[in-house]
């Protein structure tokens, strides 16, 4: 992971219209940090100590079981932040997921002080985490629409590829993440029998 001197640029090009105050203080307090892709960016029972704006590449959110089961959550693309590090460092709770660059990323590092400041203090922000907690929460609405709603062939969703060939350690990744060729979720089976 490598810290690099804040491109002031950046914040002027990021996709959300920030108020020129609240610009101001992100490119005082701010990091910029590159990862290489397959980094761990935070990791589960971590203090949070900053939330992620992405600015290029993108980074892979995952929840782990007891047994150490991965499941995706979703990605974090240029002009997201993590819904779930807002609402841990708002409560004060450690990392409840793991946050992986997906391909080399770069991304700012709002030190985790300032989101709760920033909320009563600029329009811009409040309406940039509560956009990020209404993707979420939609695309939680969509999973459980494909689990509730979709139809069912021989007791599997009609939308999974193949079925798995055990039952008890398989499990299905699907996620939003679309294919640049098709507007199709992509997902797999990932049997471990």
């Amino acid at each position: 992971m490598n810290i690099n001197p804040l491109n002031t640029t950046i914040i002027d090009g990021f996709p959300i219209d920030f108020e020129e105050d609240l610009k101001k203080e992100i490119k005082s307090v701010a990091k910029q940090y590159s990862v290489p892709s397959g980094d761990i960016i935070m990791d589960i029972e971590q203090t949070i100590k900053h939330i992620p704006l992405v600015l290029k590449g993108s980074i892979k959110i995952l929840r782990e079981d007891d047994e150490g089961n991965e499941i995706f959550l979703y990605y974090l693309e240029p002009g997201n932040a993590c819904a779930t590090s807002i609402t841990c460092c708002a409560t004060g709770q450690k990392s409840t997921i793991r946050a992986m660059a997906e391909d080399d990323t770069e991304y700012l590092a709002i030190p985790v002080q300032y989101s709760d400041e920033w909320m009563y203090k600029y329009k811009s922000w409040k309406k940039f985490v509560m956009n990020t907690y209404a993707e979420r929460f939609e695309e939680l609405l969509k999973a459980i629409d494909q689990l509730a709603f979709k139809k069912w062939t021989n007791g599997w969703p009609n939308t999974y590829a193949t079925k798995p060939t055990c039952m008890k350690a398989a499990k299905y990744t699907s996620h939003t993440r679309k294919s640049p060729t098709t507007s199709t979720p992509r997902g797999r089976w990932s049997p471990a029998c």
